[in-house]
């Protein structure tokens, strides 16, 4: 049976595919995400596959990069290099043509080779001054 890090690693190389198929096939029917930076909690295999299209859709590039997992057990933790250029509508803010870099830390919990938990942290400030629809702040 795969490990939590063997289905964790499957789901990003799914996104990096842009494999929906791929990904739903390995969400369990319950399954429950989880996007901190921005309070959102996605409840079974459509509205998981739809937020996914949401970064999707504004970053048709968007790549899960440099990943660093560590299995335990019935969970997964990655930390990633997010990457994408914006080219297309992230929420109500239209394509600003740039380029992101970010750092992200996601928690994948397993239940019979599927995935049944996702948990993601991202500075999302970060990402919107990146993308330039925030000023970025000064330093302190």
């Amino acid at each position: 049976m795969a490990t939590s890090t063997d289905v964790h690693r499957e789901a990003h190389d799914a996104f990096n595919r842009n494999d929906a198929a791929g990904m739903r096939a390995i969400l369990a029917a319950d399954v429950v995400g989880v996007d901190h930076a921005t309070g959102r909690t996605m409840e079974g295999p459509d509205a998981f596959i739809a937020w996914l299209d949401e970064w999707k859709t504004g970053m048709s590039d968007a790549t899960v990069a440099e990943p660093d997992y560590l299995d335990a057990g019935s969970c997964s933790v990655c930390r990633f290099t997010g990457r994408g250029t914006n080219d297309g509508p992230m929420g109500a803010a239209n394509a600003t043509g740039r380029s992101i870099e970010l750092a992200f830390c996601e928690l994948v919990e397993t239940r019979d080779g599927r995935i049944a938990r996702q948990e993601i942290y991202y500075d999302a400030l970060g990402l919107l001054a990146q993308l330039g629809v925030v000023e970025a702040p000064a330093p302190a």
